[in-house]
């Protein structure tokens, strides 16, 4: 999967498609003008190993987007974070999505669901947009917040449900 986002920026930016069904996967990281769509019935999972949530950055994370411009992830599939497993089995804490310094961020209609820590963290972001989103942590988790706008402007948050442990 890494493989085909990396190819789409290559080829100045592309739209990674995710059909119905289970797909297991490391961290991945999201660049300018790509845009992961996850079709219903589509489950986008981490793996439950803490290792595999590494970026290259060295934050834990499923998703990673830095510094991308005009990026997006859309649809009406589900991002799994595996969050309980990290937690309870491992001791460990990864967030679900890290946006790092981005322009141009849309996150619609996902279900975004067990988050090892933070659900959404934009650091540093301008024009984003988080709509018809919903977010399912577990309450017995600690720190599974929602969505978190840390010196980011101009963000938008509509039509969210956001079920978390903070």
């Amino acid at each position: 999967l890494q493989s085909a986002l990396d190819q789409a920026t290559q080829a100045n930016g592309g739209i990674i498609l995710l059909e119905p069904g289970l797909h297991r996967t490391r961290s991945l990281e999201l660049k300018s003008h790509t845009t992961l769509y996850l079709k219903t019935g589509a489950v986008l999972q981490g793996t439950g190993l803490p290792d595999d949530y590494v970026t290259r950055l060295g934050r834990r994370a499923l998703i990673l987007v830095n510094r991308a411009s005009n990026s997006a992830i859309l649809g009406g599939g589900v991002i799994d974070g595996m969050g309980h497993v990290l937690q309870k089995q491992h001791q460990t804490k990864a967030h679900l999505i890290d946006a790092i310094q981005c322009e141009n961020l849309t996150l619609k209609g996902l279900v975004l669901r067990d988050p090892g820590a933070w659900t959404v963290h934009l650091i540093g972001c301008r024009n984003v947009t988080v709509s018809h989103v919903k977010i399912m942590g577990d309450w017995a988790l600690s720190n599974t917040d929602g969505i978190d706008p840390d010196m980011s402007r101009d963000v938008t948050i509509e039509d969210c449900f956001i079920y978390s442990g903070d």
